[in-house]
């Protein structure tokens, strides 16, 4: 697994529950003062969601004006899933 830092203090990630076109939701878990668990998912948005992406896009024929359109198009989406 990927190192993935969480910015709060005494989350730590349990395992990755899925993984999508936007990206990657995680288990994780911290245990309070009294020693029980809290459970939560964390889902981490990646765009591009791989490295090579935008590379793969610009071979295929786009260019970048259309290739920046797409990813606001991506935007629009997960700002929309994100109000869900």
């Amino acid at each position: 697994m990927d190192h993935i830092t969480i910015p709060w203090p005494g989350w730590e990630i349990v395992e990755i529950i899925g993984a999508g076109g936007f990206g990657t939701v995680y288990e994780i878990v911290r245990r309070n003062e009294s020693g029980s668990e809290e459970h939560a998912a964390l889902k981490i948005v990646s765009v591009p969601h791989e490295r090579d992406e935008i590379n793969s896009l610009r071979m295929e024929g786009y260019d970048d004006a259309s290739i920046a359109d797409r990813y606001k198009e991506y935007a629009n989406r997960i700002n929309k899933e994100y109000y869900l």
